[in-house]
Order: C-alpha cells, then structure tokens, then sequence
C-alpha cells in the first residue's frame, strides 16, 4: 500500500460515522420529499375532481338572469302597488 493509498483509508476510517449519517440523512429527506410530492399531487386531484363536479358557468349565467328577472318584475309588481295605493 502507498502513501496516499494509506491517507484514503485513514480518512474513511475517520470519517465513516459522517459519511453513514450523511448518507441516511439524505435518503431521509429524499423519501419525505417523496411522499410530501405525492401528498400534494393527491390533495392537487382532489381539488381537480370537486372542481369538476361544479356546475358551469353557464348554468350560473342562467341563474343569475333569472334572477335578475325575478327581481325586476318584483320590482315591477311592487311600483304598481304603490301607484294604486296612492
């Protein structure tokens, strides 16, 4: 064995722990990276799956018309009231 063969082997002897825990610690947050990408990616096709079960917007188009139009003939009904009253 040479010098610098010796020198690589004294620096792995003293600093194995590191080079283990280093190495867990990575593949620790590499697997929680893991799951938190598939938890958002769940939460993501939830939210897309409630949001097509939503009603068009045309339909709310239509609700809003006629409410508008229930409003005026309200409206409507209540001034030919109030004109007979008077």
């Amino acid at each position: 064995m040479t010098k610098k063969d010796n020198t690589l082997k004294n620096w792995l002897n003293n600093n194995s722990w590191n080079l283990m825990v280093t190495i867990v610690a990575i593949i620790v947050a590499f697997t929680y990276l893991k799951v938190e990408v598939k938890s958002n990616a769940d939460k993501i096709q939830a939210i897309e799956a409630r949001v097509a079960s939503y009603p068009s917007v045309d339909y709310f188009n239509l609700k809003f018309k006629t409410l508008d139009n229930s409003i005026n003939n309200l409206t409507n009904k209540v001034e030919e009231h109030i004109k007979e009253t008077k």
